[in-house]
């Protein structure tokens, strides 16, 4: 769509998607891989209150995660500034 536009609008003469193959359509045969990596919804509590109590660098870097949905390649970037005595 996005090209689209910018051809309406005189930004581009050619949409270099439409060159693109698109992935084959996904047979009905197929089961859905189940994805193992990420925290229950119903346990997200138990995790946020364990992270709490160990009180942590670790522990508290793992609940940011968990809070803000970061990635841990993002959250190894965070620079961190120390509120502790």
């Amino acid at each position: 769509m996005l090209f689209e536009y910018a051809i309406d609008n005189n930004k581009t003469n050619f949409n270099p998607v439409r060159k693109v193959d698109k992935p084959p359509e996904k047979l009905e045969t197929e089961e859905e891989e189940v994805d193992d990596n990420y925290i229950e919804p119903e346990n997200q509590d138990t995790y946020l209150d364990k992270f709490e109590e160990i009180n942590t660098d670790m522990s508290i870097l793992f609940e940011a995660m968990l809070l803000t949905g970061i990635r841990p390649e993002e959250a190894c970037r965070l620079e961190v500034e120390s509120t502790r005595p």
